[in-house]
């Protein structure tokens, strides 16, 4: 029999009244006197005890698979920090705070059971640090400031590995007294694993969370499925060096991974920043003000990589970063692509060295077809709805569309260049071309295949069917659009190759990702243009292209190159006769009257060997 769950968004609006039972510390925490807050008992996702254990939880379920719905996801998403607990969790009662991490003991070792890929390493444990950071080596030195990564002295120097959203000397601050959220202060870590087979309502909602957060907050996320997750809460703590009356001057932020072994994605949540500087970075022993601020970024280890997040970090900017995320909608919220590089899923209000021209550009994917037709989608500057943008591949300008503040999309023109190009994104037609990156354009057939075939068939002369195949999230999320399919020649008559069209296949079919026909009922045309053509490709395309950003949007799926005899026989047959051995007998021909290549080397100095 399935559970009834009370209302969500009822509770939401009313609250509920909760009597908290004592317990023990000295910053007010847990005061016997009821109150009107946010959190509720009957949702994981916003209650103070810790979900049971996963055995507990499959014994409670009892054969129930919890399903979640859009308006449940919306409340749940409407949250800028992800669930951390203080009751529950085992016999000590106290969820995720880690009571071993203190003061005078400021790092603990957790172990993962599963791979962490980082920075092009892979880690199955990590080290939880009061300091706010995670780190994967030895625990870094906070010494001389401003801190520089990665460390120039290494090995003469430990370079530590590490996950930073606030790297500074911190300690457990103090709560005011007048706090909604009574959870005492300190440092709180959940692990949460193999969340794909996961049934129970804690395991679905977190899952349906992270894979929406992460889809529409950063680029090429749009098929990531979160397998593990790790929460990590620094709440309500104060800079180091400061005075009794400085305890309450307090910081709370959060680091959530996400990962699925492959691709690992880090989301940076600042709920509260009173205080920037510890005292051994200059900072006041008052307020925690001036000096040099928290290194905000990432840290690859062993001399070799660092990103750090400008113009936040180590900045007096850095207070802006409670205002310029804007990930899903949150002005706090920051993420990353952190598992080879680190690329900000957020735009940047502001250039902050215009003189080195270091405005990196995030773009996904970060290849496509030399043929043109790959959906790129980039973050860099900070778009509006009504802007006007263009991206520049190399040479070639093409119009964009904004999707939000954070993302805005091209789709990539055919340019016959192979390897790595510039592109440019222009803002209202500034032509700056400050905002830039390195894109890898791929032949046809280094290219992923996104259009396919049964090879066996493919390769036949006359075959009686063929089939086509291709991913129809590719092309659009819209499950009532058709699709038309193109055949195309390729040939280098000229001394720039050409792609010429030959005929259509069919044009307004589903976008169901197959389709299967008969050649023998379309090669029966008359094409003279495409007589000497031999070698092809086909392509799928939106029958109707969507304008979904106020500008046309047209994507292209290529095929790798085929050969078109399938298609083209019956007009060699009809114009040579015994078709195979004259094509043969031309490519000789061809062949020989091509310039020889050696006769294009220059040799600068001749070499006589005599016996």
């Amino acid at each position: 029999m399935k559970r009834r769950r009370t209302s969500i968004n009822v509770l939401w609006i009313i609250g509920i009244l909760i009597k908290f039972s004592n317990v023990s510390g000295s910053d007010g925490y847990g005061e016997e006197d009821a109150e009107v807050i946010q959190f509720r008992a009957d949702d994981p996702m916003f209650s103070r005890v810790a979900p049971p254990s996963i055995n507990e939880r499959e014994r409670q379920m009892g054969g129930y698979n919890y399903t979640i719905n859009e308006g449940t996801l919306r409340v749940i998403r409407s949250e800028l920090l992800y669930p951390f607990y203080d009751q529950g969790g085992g016999k000590d009662n106290v969820g995720d705070y880690q009571l071993a991490i203190k003061d005078n003991s400021p790092q603990i070792t957790k172990s993962l059971n599963f791979l962490l890929p980082f920075f092009g390493f892979g880690f199955n444990y990590t080290w939880v640090s009061i300091h706010g950071y995670i780190g994967f080596s030895d625990g870094p030195e906070l010494s001389d400031y401003p801190l520089r990564f990665p460390v120039e002295n290494y090995p003469n120097q430990s370079d530590p590995s590490f996950i930073g959203p606030f790297y500074s000397k911190c300690k457990i601050g103090e709560l005011n007294g007048d706090e909604v959220d009574r959870r005492r202060s300190g440092v709180y870590f959940r692990l949460e694993q193999n969340l794909l087979g996961r049934v129970d309502q804690f395991g679905v909602e977190l899952r349906e969370r992270l894979r929406w957060d992460i889809r529409e907050g950063i680029v090429g996320a749009d098929w990531f499925e979160p397998r593990h997750a790790v929460i990590v809460t620094w709440k309500n703590l104060t800079f180091g060096g400061g005075t009794i009356h400085a305890r309450k001057t307090t910081n709370t932020f959060q680091l959530v991974l996400a990962t699925d072994e492959t691709r690992t994605y880090a989301i940076f949540n600042y709920k509260e920043l009173r205080w920037t500087s510890n005292t051994e970075a200059g900072g006041s022993s008052e307020d925690g003000t001036l000096g040099t601020p928290a290194f905000i970024g990432f840290n690859a280890g062993n001399g070799t990589r660092a990103f750090e997040y400008k113009p936040y970090s180590q900045s007096p900017k850095i207070q802006n970063i409670m205002t310029s995320g804007n990930v899903n909608g949150f002005p706090s919220r920051h993420i990353f692509r952190i598992d080879e590089k680190i690329m900000p899923g957020q735009c940047i209000a502001e250039l902050y060295d215009v003189a080195s021209h270091l405005q990196r550009l995030s773009f996904a994917p970060e290849s496509g077809n030399m043929l043109g037709g790959t959906i790129v989608n980039v973050t860099g500057p900070c778009f509006k709805q009504d802007m006007r943008i263009n991206c520049r591949f190399n040479t070639i300008q093409v119009p964009g569309a904004v999707i939000d503040q954070n993302r805005a999309t091209c789709i990539m023109p055919r340019i016959f260049i192979t390897g790595y190009i510039d592109i440019f994104v222009e803002v209202e037609g500034s032509n700056d071309l400050l905002w830039k990156g390195k894109f890898f354009v791929e032949t046809p057939e280094q290219a992923p295949e996104l259009v396919s075939f049964n090879r066996q068939e493919i390769l036949e002369t006359q075959p009686t069917q063929l089939t086509v195949q291709w991913d129809t999230r590719n092309l659009t999320m819209d499950q009532t659009a058709s699709v038309s399919i193109t055949l195309w020649g390729y040939r280098e008559s000229t001394i720039n190759p050409q792609i010429v069209f030959i005929d259509s296949i069919v044009v307004g079919v589903p976008n169901n990702g197959r389709y299967t026909f008969n050649p023998q009922e379309i090669n029966n045309k008359n094409t003279p243009w495409a007589n000497e053509i031999q070698i092809g490709l086909v392509s799928v395309n939106l029958t109707n292209p969507s304008d979904p950003f106020g500008t046309a949007f047209q994507p292209v799926l290529w095929s790798r190159p085929i050969p078109l005899a399938w298609y083209m026989w019956p007009q060699w047959e009809t114009r040579r006769g015994r078709w195979e051995e004259r094509l043969c007998e031309e490519w000789i021909v061809q062949d020989r009257l091509l310039k020889n290549y050696a006769a294009d080397v220059r040799f600068v100095n001749q070499i006589v060997f005599i016996r």
